[in-house]
């Protein structure tokens, strides 16, 4: 029997719809069960679901923008923090194996730090991660001539490919694609 027709059932006996059917007993086990009924259909799907950033919804956390997990606990970027081998193919330098760092920028919720980036820089570039694009920003982190931009799609939380661009004032310009994966 579905709830909905025991409720009606119950319904119906209360009313005294069924009074020949139904003893005094039976009539009590009947509102105990309709009682029972509505307090299971009325029960909070919510209760008990703690979600960190984010809002519980139907039992399960929906959770905001920038943070992942059952609890809306874990920033998504945090996802791709870590060690990387790098395989670089550059216009002007050609090929070079290195390693990157990305790591956590404290300046923004969306915001990443790669510390030898393109094995040239010696400070922190800064990027973005919006879902799997990673995008970084015109900028000079060694503040000199050079300036470097490009962007990127993560293809999971392992491996990463990247296309960027180091202009130089002094007139040269390498264009790059990057592969990433996770030591």
């Amino acid at each position: 029997m579905k709830p909905e027709e025991l409720y009606f059932v119950c319904l119906c006996c209360v009313s005294g719809f069924f009074p020949k059917l139904i003893s005094g007993k039976l009539m009590i086990v009947a509102g105990v069960a309709a009682l029972a009924l509505l307090f299971w259909a009325c029960k909070d799907p919510c209760q008990g679901v703690r979600c960190v950033h984010g809002d519980c919804l139907d039992g399960a956390c929906k959770c905001a923008p920038g943070y992942v997990g059952d609890s809306c606990s874990v920033e998504w970027k945090s996802l791709f923090f870590g060690t990387y081998n790098v395989y670089d193919i550059c216009s002007l330098t050609g090929i070079s194996l290195y390693t990157v760092n990305i790591k956590q920028d404290s300046t923004g919720l969306f915001k990443v730090l790669i510390a030898n980036f393109a094995n040239a820089f010696a400070g922190d570039v800064r990027a973005t991660v919006s879902g799997n694009i990673l995008t970084i920003p015109a900028q000079s982190p060694d503040n000199d001539h050079r300036t470097v931009s490009g962007s990127g799609t993560f293809y999971n939380q392992d491996s990463l490919s990247l296309s960027y661009r180091i202009v130089s004032t002094q007139g040269w310009e390498n264009v790059c694609d990057q592969s990433y994966w996770k030591k």
